[in-house]
């Protein structure tokens, strides 16, 4: 019997409740690869992950939830990854705004 796909949860999270999820662990090159948005990247982090009983790990960043000493910088580079996301996009702007 199928389960009914909650529309609530995100994308990741129906892939870690499914049956089809064979790895308890996430590896990636560094924490942008996750998400641009520090609200949502530190709650996955600290909360969901956990929850899931999934470790994260973020090679070019040097974190790994496993590890608690490696994650202190963690929010400033989220932060960092959001705030240069947000400056990029205002310089495209810029940048049509001048050629119109």
């Amino acid at each position: 019997m199928q389960q009914a796909v909650h529309w609530w949860l995100s994308t990741y999270e129906r892939l870690v409740k499914s049956q089809k999820f064979f790895s308890s662990y996430l590896t990636q090159e560094d924490l942008s690869r996750l998400g641009r948005n520090q609200l949502h990247t530190g709650l996955y982090i600290e909360e969901r992950f956990p929850m899931f009983g999934v470790r994260y790990i973020a090679i070019n960043d040097n974190v790994d939830t496993e590890n608690v000493e490696s994650n202190d910088l963690m929010p400033f580079k989220n932060l960092f990854n959001e705030w240069f996301i947000r400056d990029t996009s205002r310089k495209i702007r810029a940048v049509q705004k001048s050629k119109a």
